[in-house]
């Protein structure tokens, strides 16, 4: 049940941060006063501060403004999430998809720092993320507004709407907000052969503090990650299990983080997802949700 993993390390993070700036020029998104121009200015600090040798002096502990681990932390999270839309998915498409992209660089500088008023921006950016999933995985995404999008699976066609709970107690209600959604656009589209994903993202809902972990080595990451995602699904798959799915023929759960290697001492971006299967379902949607599991390698 654990789905597919994938890690980044802090070397590559951080050599992502200068084409991420080039991706977002080119997508014609104003960089000034955003939070991008913000996490240019500490990556040249910390850059100036290991030309000249005094990096970890500069990290140790202590009072004042300079930025602390935690900081980098959340500045190389903060770059792994946008890094994985820019992966997959090239400019015309992510235009077509959310002409609203110039506020995904807008909002608190970090996940941590959220509050209700100021999450756009990361739920635009989740959207994108799971549109590049499904690009990584054979089934290029579409627009289809109101939806979050669309994606071709064979002959069927699959919306896709996208939910970003800020709490635990929000992820089931928001899984069941979005079986509605999907039901009120096959109404609407008079098409009730279009069927339904529901993705949801759990990182902030159970690590509101965005805190990273500790592992021993990578194989330790990559099987924790697994282990916290498996115990996830057990958790609130059991919440929406006796719904009216509304056409919805599967769940896709992702968890995203920060890990430090202590055997190498170096911090990990992580990803995890998991695609779950909706009890009931009649076999020809069952069969169908499973081949979409196979898709994502899940």
């Amino acid at each position: 049940m654990g789905g597919r993993f994938s890690t980044t390390n802090y070397s590559e993070l951080a050599g992502h941060l200068g084409e991420l700036v080039s991706w977002l020029i080119r997508l014609d998104v104003p960089l000034q006063n955003t939070r991008i121009s913000r996490y240019i200015d500490r990556v040249n600090v910390l850059a100036d501060q290991y030309r000249r040798g005094t990096l970890q002096e500069y990290l140790a502990p202590q009072e004042g403004t300079r930025l602390s681990s935690d900081d980098i932390m959340h500045l190389l999270y903060e770059t792994g999430e946008l890094e994985t839309i820019r992966r997959n998915l090239d400019v015309d498409l992510i235009r077509s998809l959310k002409p609203d992209l110039p506020k995904i660089v807008t909002g608190p500088d970090y996940a941590a720092y959220e509050r209700r008023d100021s999450v756009f921006p990361r739920n635009l950016a989740f959207e994108l993320i799971v549109a590049s999933q499904c690009a990584a995985s054979g089934v290029p995404p579409c627009p289809f507004p109101p939806s979050d999008f669309l994606f071709h699976f064979g002959e069927r066609k699959i919306i896709v709407e996208c939910k970003r709970p800020q709490s635990e107690d929000r992820v089931v209600p928001l899984v069941k907000e979005a079986f509605k959604q999907i039901r009120r656009r096959r109404r609407a589209a008079s098409n009730l052969r279009l069927r339904g994903l529901v993705a949801v993202e759990l990182s902030k809902a159970i690590n509101p503090s965005m805190e990273r972990l500790t592992f021993p080595d990578n194989d330790a990451i990559a099987l924790g990650m697994s282990q916290m995602l498996d115990a996830l699904v057990s958790r609130f798959t059991p919440g929406w299990a006796t719904e009216n799915y509304g056409g919805v023929i599967g769940v896709l759960m992702r968890l995203s983080l920060m890990a430090v290697n202590i055997g190498d001492r170096r911090p990990v971006y992580c990803q995890q997802y998991a695609y779950c299967n909706l009890p009931g379902l009649r076999a020809s949607d069952r069969a169908l949700s499973v081949e979409i599991g196979k898709a994502f390698q899940m």
